[in-house]
């Protein structure tokens, strides 16, 4: 007797509908994804500047030695996040005079650093202050000093436009 061996076509048929079924899913999971993907909105990117930036100038003094002329600054951070510089600037009007030049005409050089970009190392943690001296011997008199906050990051350095102060002082 001899058996007959044949294809079950029934059988094939359900494979067959199966992989339809899987393929047909994939198919709509992708074009969903593809979909939806542009509704996500993307990461921010990271600020170089939060607004919790906040230096203000503690302290100041004046000195005349000979001709020459220095102010001691203290600068303290009262914001929410390190500060890894600064740059100073000056006016010798105040801004209540119609004459002199504007803020921030003249940069003031630290006299250790050479130089009126002041970077911390380590950056300045909230509630610390630091000492400065500077040299205006160049300057008739000081009224007015413009500070600019700076974050420095891998990607380089930014001022914190929001956190720029403007005080009024008097050295003359």
């Amino acid at each position: 007797m001899a058996i007959k061996r044949g294809i079950n076509k029934k059988a094939i048929s359900e494979i067959v509908g199966y992989v339809l079924l899987i393929s047909i899913s994939i198919a709509l999971g992708s074009m969903i994804y593809m979909w939806l993907k542009g509704y996500v909105a993307k990461p921010l990117p990271e600020e170089a500047c939060p607004d919790g930036v906040n230096l203000i100038i503690f302290d100041y003094a004046c000195y005349l030695n000979g001709t020459q002329k220095t102010i001691n600054l203290t600068i303290q951070n009262r914001g929410l996040f390190n500060v890894d510089a600064y740059i100073i600037k000056i006016n010798n009007a105040s801004s209540s005079e119609k004459t002199g030049d504007i803020v921030g005409r003249y940069p003031l050089n630290d006299i250790a650093a050479k130089t009126n970009i002041i970077v911390f190392k380590p950056a300045l943690t909230p509630s610390n202050s630091t000492m400065n001296q500077f040299d205006y011997t160049g300057h008739n008199k000081l009224r007015q000093i413009e500070i600019l906050p700076k974050k420095i990051t891998e990607k380089g350095s930014s001022i914190c436009s929001k956190a720029i102060i403007q005080q009024e002082i008097k050295c003359d």
